[in-house]
């Protein structure tokens, strides 16, 4: 009895199953759903039966993906790596952004050698020349645990400084090599590899320098689609929707159909990473020049100023991709996660001041950056602000501005006025010891700063009603103090103070147990309850129409501790108020 075949199978022609490696990729749209495959398979076509049969298990992009069928594609290594080379002259691109010390090379980096049999060993830039190493960076996640063969240790360094067996490597790593290698370049840099583990005087130095291990690499590697340092930057076939067909044309070659889900977009699958969800990695995507993005299926590319994929940019709601050499100007993009503290900024005709205005927005962008860090998950709690020193220090440079806390004191007034979630958010977010009151870090969890996001309209409209109302003054910064734990000044704190001119009133408690500030009643976001009987008191940020809620410090005489926000501020509750200096721990 013939195989019964629906429409959209009898529409694909016989050339289409053909093994063929000389020619661009043969794509068709096959099912425009993947209820539409599943329906075609019950409906008894033997070839969406097959196909359902090999998708079903990954099927994860939601209710109405596109389908396409692809016949070959260099997906499977070697072919990918040679589409990645011939790729590298237009994906591979330099950042144009001033550096405070061009030519840096990391301490250590992980010399992969030339050809497949070459030997792979560390070695020490000590006593080269700036600019001497061009070198790659690794970005992925760690996973649960690290094999010892993919670390170096005090007492495994010398070993690996003569020779490092490849097999011995995650897999992640073994890859990371062959793309090194298959770009024909020499040196690559892997933190596991290249800062002694056990050595805490050495993490402690490198991490400090991470921002420029980053912003000077020709390009970072990102494990896009792996959890840990096993999955790997290409698709195993086992690990693919393939099905096995019989060639024609080919008996000393077995061929086979790829079936792929329809790309959804750069945003769509950048978000699916597990990279997303980690800490440190968020510092290695705003640092890195340029990175290429290895999914199962396709890769993704970034620099400062441009992005695309091999598989090029998703038109509207149709399946017809755009050419892959089309980069898309960043400028152009409406999502958030589209730009980086470093990228490139553009300018703008209307404006007169470009540096002012340019200031402001990587103002913006760090706090966006800090609200999805805060989202991420460190397996260390006290690597909150080391995860961020790298980044901190290349755009202190980059801002000429003092960063304290997480908190740039050239915007200090937006970067105070962060929240806890809501009762109806997720409160998931708890107060921990960490860090000084007043900064974003002392929170365990998720924290929002919507209520200075200046690109939001609506947030928008709210600042320039504030900045009209001119009975909110702001307060002034006299100065800032910090005392590092270590030598990185960025990096863990034992302490830190803001020292305040400003206005603050005193705040008292009502018989219904809310707070009112000149007999009106306030809502308060607390970040944690204060005592009873505490003095409390608000403190007015200014034209954003924001104070904070503090209590004062029981041994230090006008020091404070902040205990929570208040939004839309009235001036009325400041009339005669008079500014006076405080000290904010």
């Amino acid at each position: 009895m013939p195989a019964r075949l629906c429409q959209s199978c009898q529409a694909l022609p016989n050339s289409f199953f053909e093994y063929r490696t000389s020619v661009p990729s043969s794509r068709r749209l096959h099912h425009v759903s993947f209820e539409s495959l599943e329906a075609s398979a019950n409906g008894g076509c033997s070839v969406c039966s097959l196909l359902y049969t090999k998708l079903a298990p990954i099927h994860t992009l939601g209710p109405h993906p596109c389908l396409e069928v692809v016949g070959w594609d260099p997906v499977l290594q070697p072919d990918r790596l040679n589409s990645l080379r011939q790729d590298q002259g237009i994906f591979l691109q330099t950042s144009s952004y001033p550096r405070a010390e061009p030519g840096f090379p990391p301490k250590t980096l992980l010399d992969v050698g030339s050809g497949s049999r070459a030997t792979l060993r560390l070695i020490s830039t000590t006593d080269s020349k700036p600019g001497a190493y061009k070198y790659l960076t690794l970005s992925y996640c760690w996973g649960r645990s690290m094999p010892i063969s993919a670390t170096t240790r005090t007492d495994t360094l010398a070993q690996r400084i003569l020779r490092i067996r490849l097999r011995k490597l995650p897999r992640t790593f073994r890859d990371a090599v062959a793309i090194t290698r298959r770009l024909s370049l020499r040196y690559l840099w892997i933190d596991s590899l290249c800062i002694l583990q056990n050595f805490a005087e050495d993490w402690q130095r490198e991490s400090a320098l991470m921002g420029k291990t980053y912003s000077h690499s020709a390009c970072t590697l990102a494990a896009a689609a792996s959890v840990d340092c096993h999955g790997g930057l290409f698709a195993k076939r086992s690990e693919l929707p393939i099905l096995g067909v019989t060639s024609s044309t080919s008996s000393s070659r077995s061929s086979f159909v790829l079936l792929k889900q329809r790309y959804e977009g750069w945003d769509d699958l950048f978000r699916q990473s597990p990279l997303n969800s980690r800490g440190w990695t968020l510092q290695e995507r705003e640092l890195s020049p340029s990175i290429i993005y290895f999914t199962k299926h396709t890769m993704l590319f970034e620099c400062r100023e441009t992005r695309g994929s091999e598989r090029g940019e998703s038109k509207g709601d149709t399946c017809q991709p755009t050419a892959k050499e089309d980069l898309i100007p960043k400028s152009l993009v409406k999502d958030i996660d589209a730009q980086r503290c470093m990228d490139e900024i553009p300018l703008e005709r209307q404006v007169s001041n470009h540096f002012d205005w340019r200031k402001e927005r990587r103002y913006e962008a760090w706090l966006e950056m800090v609200q999805a860090y805060s989202e991420r998950h460190l397996s260390v709690s006290s690597d909150k602000f080391p995860g961020l020193s790298g980044l901190a220090s290349e755009l202190a440079y980059l801002l000429n501005d003092e960063y304290v806390a997480g908190i740039w004191m050239g915007d200090i007034h937006s970067g105070l006025a962060w929240r806890f979630p809501t009762n109806r958010e997720n409160r998931s977010a708890q107060e921990s010891n960490y860090g000084p009151s007043w900064s974003w870090a002392k929170v365990a969890g998720p924290i929002s700063y919507d209520i200075v996001r200046r690109y939001h309209k609506s947030q928008k409209e709210i600042l320039h009603q504030a900045a009209s109302t001119m009975e909110l003054t702001n307060p002034i910064l006299l100065y800032a103090s910090s005392i590092p734990a270590g030598n990185d000044l960025h990096g863990t704190l034992l302490s830190a103070s803001l020292h305040f001119f400003g206005q603050s009133i005193p705040i008292r408690r009502s018989k219904k147990a809310n707070y009112v500030a000149r007999g009106e009643s306030i809502a308060i976001i607390w970040d944690s309850f204060p005592h009873p009987s505490s003095d409390v008191s608000l403190f007015s940020l200014g034209q954003i129409a924001a104070g904070l809620v503090l209590v004062a410090h029981a041994s230090a005489e006008r020091t404070y501790r902040r205990v929570g926000i208040v939004q839309n501020l009235s001036p009325s509750w400041f009339t005669n108020a008079q500014s006076q200096q405080l000290i904010l721990v």
